[in-house]
This record gives structure tokens, sequence and C-alpha cells, in this order.
């Protein structure tokens, strides 16, 4: 069976370290975005504690998101299994910006925590010392922590991912 939950990570405050510590080249507000990113985690982490179980996977969409067709959530679960069981990831792919899609993407579980534990520890600490090879947007950023940690991606079209923004 297909069970979908939906977390509002907007009821938690999201604290943002000194922005001098802070690489500049990706503007605040995409920061705030990717810290935000794993405050989502952790209040899923919390949740699934409470309420004892587990998801297979993480879609990440963006709150101002419209759904453009009905989502097989089970085919999405299926994709990422062939890819590798709760370690996969589908998105969509950004060619002008160089990367995935920031605004929807879908992970298997693990992924997820691989994924959003990473995005800001990286951000902070990996291209703190290398602005030459930091990624300049969410796009490229989401693309470079997939492939540093090795996360199996399956690119898809936004027909399978059926979401824009509005």
């Amino acid at each position: 069976s297909v069970s979908l939950q939906y977390i509002d990570w907007n009821l938690h405050s999201v604290a943002m370290p000194d922005q001098r510590d802070q690489p500049p080249s990706l503007p605040h507000a995409r920061r705030r975005s990717m810290s935000q990113w794993n405050t989502c985690l952790k209040t899923l982490r919390a949740h699934e504690l409470s309420a004892g179980k587990h998801y297979d996977v993480v879609f990440k969409i963006r709150e101002d998101s419209l759904f453009l067709h009905e989502v097989d959530i089970a085919k999405m679960h299926e994709h990422i299994n062939k890819l590798a069981p709760r370690k996969g990831m589908l998105a969509i792919g950004c060619r002008s910006w160089g990367g995935w899609n920031d605004n929807v993407f879908v992970l298997g579980r693990q992924a997820a925590d691989v994924f959003f534990d990473h995005v800001m520890e990286d951000l902070y600490w990996t291209f703190a010392s290398d602005r030459v090879h930091e990624p300049t947007n969410t796009e490229r950023w989401v693309k470079e922590i997939q492939r540093k940690y090795h996360i199996p991606v399956k690119e898809v079209s936004i027909c399978q991912l059926p979401f824009t923004v509005v």
C-alpha cells in the first residue's frame, strides 16, 4: 500500500549561522532554502520516530509547486528500487543550470538521509577553502551532493515528476 504524508517544515524555525561563516557565491535566500531542506529531514525523522514507521521514498517539492497531473507514487518507488533499494534518486535535468532541478526530486529514504544531512554541512565546510570548485547555484549543488555521495540517479521528465512552480 502507498501512504503519503505531508510534513510542513515551515512550522519549524530555522536558525542561520552568521553570514560571514558562509561561502559568498550562493545568495542568502538559496542558503536559507537548503537549510530548510535539512530542517525538513529532521522533522521527517521525528515524525517517523513518533509514528513508529519509516517511509520508503521522500519527495522534495517546493511549497509553491503545482501538480500538473496525478503522481504515481508506487511507480516512483519502483524506479528507485530498480536503481538501488531505498538509495536512489529521481530528478529532472536542468541543463541550462548545469545540474538537477531543485524544485522537485524524489529520493529513496536512505538517500534522503545522506543527501539532506550533507547539503548544509558541505556548503559550510567542504568549499570553505575551495571557492573555485564550489557550485554557484542550487541546481549544481543538488547534482554535486548526489555525485559526491554516490547516490544513483535516474533522469526523468516533467511528465514523470509533474510539478511546476507557480
